[in-house]
């Protein structure tokens, strides 16, 4: 057609004049990797309820302490297994400290926000932390925040 300007919206195939794209047929595949992400999605769906059930059970400081400590029961027997690794007196300070924060203090404040506070609102909070974390990040200059993920 004369006067038209003629374009493709997929370059490996050429303009032909019909207003559709050849159908593509994607073979998906599932792997044991893909199972652990679902049964991960499962566990922090259903963690916020499973916890505040417990809560009426135990109180949350002897409930967090609990799971602390067989989190870090089974910590240690994979290192154990695993084999230590050799650290710097450095090191072992470092990680001291990013233990006591990052989880110690973390779960305190996890839990003592989530016992305050009801489900919904929990994980509506929670559901706002990449928000937070990029814009936090911004902030601090680690990264640029384009258009579309401001308006995202």
């Amino acid at each position: 057609m004369p006067g038209r300007a003629r374009f493709s919206l997929c370059p490996a195939v050429p303009w032909s004049g019909q207003h559709h794209l050849p159908r593509v047929r994607r073979r998906v595949s599932l792997t044991p990797f893909d199972g652990l992400l679902f049964l991960m999605i499962l566990i922090w769906g259903g963690h916020y309820t499973i916890v505040k059930v417990a809560f009426s059970a135990v109180p949350y400081l002897a409930f967090n302490a609990a799971r602390l400590l067989i989190a870090s029961i089974l910590f240690v027997a994979v290192i154990a297994w695993q084999g230590f690794p050799r650290l710097t007196r450095s090191d072992w300070i470092q990680l001291i400290l990013l233990g006591a924060v990052g989880h110690c203090l973390y779960q305190w404040l996890f839990m003592g926000g989530l016992v305050r506070t009801s489900v919904g609102n929990s994980s509506l909070i929670a559901g706002c932390s990449p928000v937070a974390v990029a814009l936090a990040s911004a902030w601090a200059g680690h990264e640029r925040i384009s258009r579309v993920q401001g308006l995202g």
